[in-house]
């Protein structure tokens, strides 16, 4: 049966840190190697050895729950309509759809902190007074977190036989950061089988570094079909592929569909997402199919059948829009339709009218 692996990638991080030496050291070749057949079996793994403390993971969850504890009327002011076109702020239990379906959890939106440049997806963050940690804790985790994102994009570039630096170069160099604490609420009444604080789906960029505590209901969808566990292991990250490092190795890596099931206790669940994605201006273009021409042979090419939800990532991505941000802003409007209307329009932005997009142009 499946499973999804535990990679140790304190070597990788050791690599950074004294400059990535070429050749790469025998310890570091053999976790890319482990990293490339997790991404290709499962699409999943756990990572140990990240080099985030404890104390760093510690402050955040910790006021995290401060910050979901207060009464509603206090999170209210910080409400995602507060943040405008900067797409940032809190929203309450089912306010989030997932398959065009409400989930069972509230959350704080939050991404690299800014100013208001006229993009969708940057500017400033919104923070309450209390609790006065939350606004370091969080820079400090996605600090690290960034480091641990940008050392995976070069081990899996050196999988792909590609140069280190070649996503940053490309894709990356100023990355999408988008970050998402969420509390779910319990299944105490159990009213329907189908109770899901997220449904099936996959992400929309390159990675997702997942913390998560020890309630459970992480569940991946195996290549055969079949759904895995992926329970809490303390002192791990989980992390798994989006849609566009599928798009862009032409289906030698897959996004893995997965879904959280709602504890059946009184406890709530908290997770803390991290998304790296392309840059905002990173165009929609797929690594050139003769640099992977190697690593493609036997994988078929991307097709709609292949696709747990019948998508066409190249008809849906590539053939419609020309930047990743034009495609990320189609993603999150469909998660919150009313505040894509309401925020697209006041804030009077090229992208005025939500849906349709920018089409992208052919000569």
């Amino acid at each position: 049966m499946a499973s999804v692996p535990v990679i140790d990638v304190a070597s990788l991080i050791s690599w950074r840190a004294e400059g990535f030496p070429v050749p790469p050291p025998t310890a570091v070749s053999i976790t890319i190697q482990k990293i490339d057949a997790a991404l290709r079996d499962i699409g999943f793994m756990y990572l140990t050895g990240h080099g985030v403390t404890s104390e760093v993971v510690t402050d955040l969850t910790d006021n995290a729950m401060q910050f979901f504890s207060l009464p509603e009327e206090n999170k209210k002011v910080i409400s995602m309509p507060m943040g405008g076109l900067a797409w940032r702020g809190w929203f309450p239990m089912g306010g989030e759809l997932t398959s065009g379906r409400p989930d069972r959890k509230e959350g704080l939106y939050l991404g690299r902190e800014g100013i208001a440049d006229g993009r969708p997806l940057h500017g400033p963050n919104q923070f309450l007074p209390q609790p006065e940690g939350l606004p370091r804790a969080v820079a400090s985790y996605m600090s690290c977190l960034e480091v641990v994102c940008e050392t995976l994009m070069s081990a899996i570039a050196v999988a792909l036989s590609l140069p280190r630096e070649y996503f940053r170069q490309r894709f990356t160099e100023e990355p999408m950061v988008l970050f998402r604490l969420f509390n779910y609420a319990p299944n105490i009444w159990r009213q329907e089988e189908d109770e899901w604080g997220v449904r099936e789906h996959t992400d929309y960029g390159f990675l997702t570094v997942l913390l998560q505590d020890d309630s459970g209901g992480l569940q991946v969808r195996a290549r055969d079909g079949t759904w895995v566990e992926a329970p809490p292991i303390p002192d791990t990250f989980v992390v798994n592929i989006g849609d566009m490092l599928e798009l862009w190795t032409h289906g030698y890596y897959r996004a893995t569909p997965h879904r959280v099931r709602n504890g059946s206790g009184t406890k709530n669940r908290f997770s803390a997402p991290f998304f790296y994605d392309p840059g905002w201006e990173a165009k929609l273009d797929p690594i050139p199919r003769a640099l992977l021409e190697a690593k493609l042979q036997g994988v078929a090419q991307l097709g709609v059948n292949e696709r747990w939800d019948g998508a066409d990532l190249l008809r849906d991505t590539v053939q419609k829009y020309v930047r990743y941000g034009d495609f990320l802003w189609m993603k999150v409007g469909k998660v919150f339709p009313d505040l894509a209307q309401k925020v697209s329009h006041a804030a009077n932005h090229v992208l005025c009218s939500f849906p349709p997009m920018p089409p992208k142009t052919t000569t």
